[in-house]
């Protein structure tokens, strides 16, 4: 990206003087050297920020927010007028979005931007690093536990039984 020093600051408001009635009346009759520059400047900058947009993958270890932030970036620098940049955002998103479970979790839920997107990538991470979910108790799990090691030579369901059973006192 180039930045025009204050010079070049001047000679833009300068020229933009100059061709002032053209500019009102809607026509410019010999375009200025630099404001050309500038605009070949933006465009070219919109076309790599599209390139990175169309490569750019979430990294190893990278949050889905810093993701989302660098896609937000790219799109909005790739396309700058267009209204039509949430939707390569989001895209874009989508596609370098890992692990692949991942990915296909956030697709499934069919967000319609790419801060929903972003929400959901963020909650399913979240449930995804915390573990299996086995869905049982601890006592199930304590059960298992105790049936897999045969303790005191009770047999599993026996000791199920001997449990349930209420304890009485005299």
């Amino acid at each position: 990206m180039t930045v025009l020093p204050p010079a070049g600051v001047f000679c833009l408001c300068t020229c933009l003087q100059r061709h002032s009635r053209s500019l009102k009346s809607g026509v410019i009759s010999r375009p200025s050297p630099l404001l050309s520059t500038a605009a070949s400047d933006r465009k070219a900058l919109a076309e790599q920020s599209r390139e990175e947009l169309t490569k750019r993958s979430r990294r190893e270890g990278e949050s889905v927010g810093a993701f989302a932030a660098d896609i937000r970036v790219y799109a909005r620098k790739g396309y700058p007028t267009f209204p039509a940049a949430a939707m390569e955002e989001l895209h874009a998103f989508l596609r370098g979005l890992t692990p692949e479970r991942l990915h296909q979790h956030v697709r499934l839920l069919s967000p319609r931007d790419l801060s929903e997107a972003l929400r959901e990538a963020e909650w399913a991470e979240e449930v995804l690093q915390a573990g299996p979910v086995t869905g049982r108790s601890p006592l199930q799990r304590q059960l298992t536990r105790a049936a897999e090691r045969g303790v005191d030579g009770v047999q599993p369901e026996e000791e199920e039984v001997i449990r349930a059973q209420p304890v009485l006192t005299p």
